[in-house]
């Protein structure tokens, strides 16, 4: 039932959702959709492209989009004509905002990787504490002014660059006179693609690549003399968590070494400094640790370590998880209905105790326990793990069923239960060339339902078998690389060649895109 207010001239089918953000939007021109079946049936049957826009309630430069396109009447026309236009909530679903590594991994094009390596290497760069871990955030604020710090104009940029560069760097990244911000100044974007600029400018992709490439560090030099935002330094143990695993996941996707040394000395900071008398601890700053941990710190950092042993194979981060787990089990269960807590048993006593299951600009705690439970269960074959996170499944599932939307990230574990889910163990020598080349072979494939092991028996040693015992009997065979591949931990005929591994890894990566969801979610 649709609810029409005669005060606006404007009402879509927006008006409809819960969502903040998207009725911030309800009463545009544009005719949106929410992200859904109905919309992609649109566009497939009319052949359209989609224009996706996500944002979230709060964001800046959301209500500056807003007010100065999508309530534009002539653009709203343009889009409606020629696009099926959709809105996108990030914090009810942060799994669209943070594809693109994944987007990367499936299609192999290079600009989803770019676009990786650049934001990993800003955190590398200027959110790193010097003792290995993360901070919070950077302000948008810079001089009293919003983007101050971030903005450019023709002028600015003329100003650093010779004219053939100027003119080069403007036309990509769509630097006008006009601007695209307040005051005649420009946020950066890619308006024209190699392609189009070598087309125009008459030369060569690799010429185009080449002066790009020096005018962005001739810029960043001169950025550098601007007066920074304000950087809030708190090193928080969840947020570190989250960053362990995208960093590990992305060296491994990409095949950065310093992606994954930095997850490590990340994880290393927060084991040595924020986990006290068998207790995780909330925040790091200045030299202080504060707070005891709630839920969200633990599931993050299991999830991390555990992303962090499938980039390095170094059983010291599955070790550290499993007793990570066994505390957060203590601390923060509900024996009796399920899921886990927010705050901990030992902590401050409040008027209740809330157990959080919608995902927000973060994923919610119980959601990540779940997938942290369920993946630490299949890769030590525990059964105790993994049925603690199927019962965080079960005691949201009417949560689940009434609003898949708010819970994008518990969804992700339940597609993980379900499976089917594989096992994928080489043996060899970790340094063996032919090692590597299967392990290689496999960052690079999309496998959303795979663990994946590496037993090394010349390194292997009582305390890995203790975490995975099953490791004792997937052996190299023949002294060469081995690849055993299972299915609930029903192996197929073990290979040794790399063109054989694929084979398996196809079939794997068919049940897993037969098994994706078919409804609206």
């Amino acid at each position: 039932m649709s609810i029409v207010t005669a005060a606006h001239k404007h009402t879509n089918r927006l008006i409809n959702e819960t969502s903040p953000y998207l009725l911030q939007h309800a009463h545009n021109p544009v005719d949106w959709y929410r992200w859904g079946t109905e919309a992609f049936e649109r566009a497939a049957k009319e052949d359209r492209p989609i224009f996706l826009s996500i944002g979230y309630s709060t964001c800046h430069w959301c209500h500056v989009m807003e007010h100065e396109s999508f309530e534009d009447e002539d653009i709203a026309r343009i889009m409606n004509e020629h696009f099926v236009s959709i809105k996108v909530d990030r914090e009810h679903r942060p799994d669209v905002d943070q594809i693109y590594l994944q987007t990367y991994q499936i299609t192999g094009k290079e600009r989803y990787g770019r676009t990786a390596r650049d934001v990993f290497d800003y955190v590398l760069r200027d959110m790193t504490d010097p003792a290995g871990g993360f901070y919070s955030a950077e302000d948008a604020d810079s001089e009293g002014e919003e983007g101050t710090f971030y903005v450019w104009d023709p002028g600015q940029i003329e100003d650093v660059l010779d004219k053939d560069q100027a003119k080069l760097f403007n036309a990509h990244y769509g630097v006008t006179k006009r601007g695209n911000f307040e005051k005649g100044k420009t946020i950066l974007n890619v308006t024209a693609s190699i392609e189009q600029l070598a087309k125009k400018f008459e030369t060569d992709h690799a010429t185009i690549e080449d002066m790009l490439s020096a005018a962005r560090r001739r810029l960043f030099a001169r950025r550098a003399e601007r007066v920074r935002p304000h950087r809030d330094d708190k090193v928080i143990t969840a947020w570190n968590g989250l960053m362990i695993s995208s960093l590990a996941y992305g060296g491994t996707v990409l095949d950065e070494e310093k992606y994954t040394q930095a997850a490590e000395r990340s994880a290393e900071f927060i084991l040595n400094t924020l986990h006290k008398n068998d207790r995780l601890m909330r925040y790091y700053r200045d030299g202080r640790v504060i707070g005891k941990a709630f839920l969200d710190d633990y599931a993050f950092m299991i999830l991390g370590l555990l992303d962090l042993y499938e980039a390095t194979f170094d059983a010291r981060w599955l070790i550290e998880a499993k007793k990570l787990a066994a505390e957060m089990i203590e601390l923060f269960a509900d024996s009796e209905q399920g899921g886990f807590f927010l705050a901990g048993k030992d902590s401050e006593k409040l008027i209740a105790r809330t157990k959080p299951g919608s995902d927000g600009a973060v994923p919610s705690g119980n959601s990540i326990a779940a997938m942290a439970l369920l993946k630490l269960g299949r890769l030590t074959m525990s059964q105790d793990f993994s049925e603690q996170g199927s019962r965080v499944l079960e005691a949201f599932s009417a949560q689940l069923d009434r609003s898949p939307a708010y819970s994008s990230a518990m969804l992700g574990a339940l597609s993980f239960s379900l499976g089917p889910g594989s096992e994928i163990i080489i043996a060899g020598g970790s340094d063996a060339a032919d090692t590597k080349q299967m392990l290689k072979l496999i960052g690079s494939k999309f496998l959303p339902n795979a663990v994946v092991l590496l037993h090394d028996h010349r390194k292997a040693d009582s305390s890995l078998y203790e975490v995975v015992p099953f490791l004792k009997s997937q052996t190299a065979i023949e002294g060469k690389a081995t690849a055993y591949v299972c299915e609930n931990y029903a192996c197929k005929k073990p290979v040794n060649s790399a063109g054989e591994l694929e084979n398996l890894l196809a079939a794997i990566a068919v049940k897993s895109r037969a098994s994706g969801p078919t409804d609206d979610e």
